[in-house]
């Protein structure tokens, strides 16, 4: 309805779903691989009062940072000594503090067990379906008639010849360019 609020959980991956139904064209979504996102158009257009999704994953480059669940999130990568009991100061509650400057940590020892058991169910996940290494190197490179905005982006902000080290010896794919530092 017009003037209705809705404050169900979202993910950003939910929208490439939600967009291929719209658009009639859920036939066209891969299905050699896992597709995170969940079809969330009866929340948006057919009034649907709860969103597909209550818990989401929030990832810090390949290490899982975070859990989102309802209202709570729960850091997974934190300082606090006790993080590995699981009891640490990094449970959240986000609509009294979504900018998460405000740790909790007694009133929600209750919570401690639940998100251990939805870390481990997505550890077991992983094993199953492993992330896929990169294989195409950095993107918007190789592009013939690239602007000059988009060259600045994969030129390196460093010069190679004064590293210690060749980073590319790291990588488990070749780049499609050569790294420059012009």
């Amino acid at each position: 309805e017009p003037g209705q609020l809705v404050g169900d959980m979202i993910h950003e991956v939910d929208l490439y779903t939600t967009f291929a139904r719209l658009a009639g064209a859920t036939k066209n979504i891969p299905t050699d691989r896992i597709i995170d996102g969940l079809d969330q158009t009866a929340l948006f257009l057919e009034g649907d009062t709860h969103g597909r999704r209550d818990f989401v994953f929030v990832y810090q480059g390949p290490a899982l940072g975070a859990t989102v669940k309802g209202d709570w999130k729960r850091h997974w990568i934190s300082g606090d000594p006790g993080d590995v009991s699981g009891l640490a100061n990094a449970y959240f509650f986000l609509p009294n503090d979504p900018r998460e400057k405000n740790p909790m940590m007694v009133n929600v020892f209750h919570f401690a067990e639940s998100f251990n058991r939805m870390r481990q169910r997505h550890a077991v996940w992983k094993l199953k379906y492993p992330d896929s290494h990169a294989v195409h190197g950095a993107p918007f490179t190789g592009l013939s008639n690239a602007r000059p905005e988009t060259r600045a982006w994969y030129t390196l902000p460093v010069n190679m010849k004064d590293l210690p080290f060749d980073p590319t010896e790291y990588l488990d794919y070749e780049l499609p360019y050569q790294p420059t530092n012009k």
